[in-house]
């Protein structure tokens, strides 16, 4: 696993704490005659950040070391797979090499914080948060377009890079990454450690079970519950036991935690972490669309329904009268409303939508709501030509009023 503190100190611009005594590229080394070390920035579990100076293009860059002694491959995969991925919210990796048994690579330098350093700081207002979370879901639908599963994202793996007034998430850190097609164990290494964050880590991973995009959507609705609560929706005393949680547990829903949430913003999080990846939006830009759907209908009381009832009843007669205008002047060819219900009539609605309309309108004055309810909605589908549009729009008015009403009597809509 890749440290937390190496990502963020690798966006800092500000002067680091001294160098420990054993770096391996003390300050002026020239590394591969290319890259000049300017110091050194910090150590994680695959090696050393440094910045260093591009003498070829003339700019700075981080220059990230492999640990002696851990797999090259592991390395090389991650440089082939983050190169994969071409976007703005992507950190950029520009070259890999070797100077003597040492293997680097070099990446673009971003000067900000990590998003781990800005949560020890609370919760972020609504408004912030999703402007981050735009762009880590626009980071992680191209990494997924290209075939790549991150498989650790979480805070410490995000900088918040601020230019020109503006703040850009950047997601980093393909170092255990996989394409979408491996069938390789999801969680463990050779060694049986697990690969990953726990704390951000979906049950199918920590189970060791086969991983796919919807593994990153679980992480990314971590990363939301933390970024409006300020804590993670799972505890344990060990990364294991952090980990199991989600196996045996149902998270606490965010809106226990900050009760003025928009109750969109609690659907879709809770969404993004079912356990069931099946369950889960497809996507992160899906999570985050279920925060822009429709409010629900909210509940009215027994004497708001009885007027919006009457109110229905007033529509219908203005309805009426303006399908009769129409029929008499020759603009509108349907039949007459019908008078009584029975078998052919209902036979032929499924075929007609005048008749469905009329049908609806028949079973609402009857007072049969829920048969009224059902022909408005038929009607609502079958009317798809132009000219229906304005009865099309007044036939959903009448279907949210006579839902409103149900809710009110405790009725289920058929």
């Amino acid at each position: 696993m890749s440290d937390d503190s190496t990502l963020a100190a690798m966006a800092n611009t500000t002067p680091a704490c001294d160098a420990p005594a054993d770096v391996e590229l003390p300050g002026g080394t020239i590394v591969a005659d290319r890259w000049t070390i300017v110091r050194f920035l910090a150590r994680g579990g695959m090696g050393e950040v440094y910045e260093a100076h591009d003498r070829l293009l003339d700019g700075p860059v981080a220059l990230k070391t492999l640990r002696r002694g851990m797999a090259h491959d592991r390395f090389v995969r991650e440089i082939q797979l983050a190169r994969k991925v071409s976007h703005p919210n992507v950190c950029r990796i520009h070259d890999a090499g070797r100077h003597g048994d040492l293997s680097f690579l070099t990446m673009e330098l971003l000067a900000g914080e990590s998003l781990a350093e800005r949560l020890r700081r609370g919760p972020l207002p609504i408004a912030e948060a999703r402007v981050i979370l735009a762009d880590l879901a626009a980071a992680l639908d191209a990494a997924h377009a290209a075939g790549v599963i991150h498989r650790d994202f979480k805070p410490h793996n995000v900088m918040l890079v601020r230019r020109a007034g503006a703040t850009r998430a950047v997601v980093t850190d393909f170092g255990i990454a996989r394409p979408a097609d491996d069938t390789g164990d999801a969680a463990l290494t050779a060694d049986g450690e697990l690969v990953g964050t726990p704390a951000y880590m979906a049950p199918e991973q920590v189970s060791g079970k086969p991983i796919t995009a919807v593994s990153d959507v679980y992480s990314f609705g971590v990363v939301a519950y933390e970024l409006v609560t300020g804590t993670l929706p799972f505890a344990g005393q060990n990364p294991r036991e952090l980990a199991t949680a989600r196996l045996t547990e149902t998270p606490r829903p965010p809106r226990d935690l900050v009760k003025d949430l928009d109750p969109r913003w609690d659907a879709a999080i809770v969404a993004a972490l079912a356990v069931d990846p099946a369950a889960r939006p497809a996507s992160a830009s899906a999570v985050l669309a279920l925060t822009d759907a429709p409010p629900p209908p909210t509940p009215v009381s027994t004497d708001r329904a009885r007027v919006v009832l009457l109110s229905a009843a007033a529509a219908g007669v203005l309805l009426a009268a303006l399908v009769l205008g129409l029929l008499l002047t020759g603009r509108l060819g349907w039949p007459t409303p019908v008078a009584h219900i029975d078998a052919a009539t209902t036979a032929e609605t499924q075929r007609t939508p005048p008749l469905t309309y009329n049908m609806a309108q028949a079973y609402r004055r009857k007072g049969d709501l829920h048969q009224a309810l059902h022909h408005f909605r038929r009607f609502v589908v079958l009317a798809s030509d132009p000219d229906s549009a304005a009865i099309r729009a007044d036939a959903q008015h009448y279907i949210w009023q006579l839902e409103a009403a149900l809710a009110a009597d405790g009725g289920v809509a058929p």
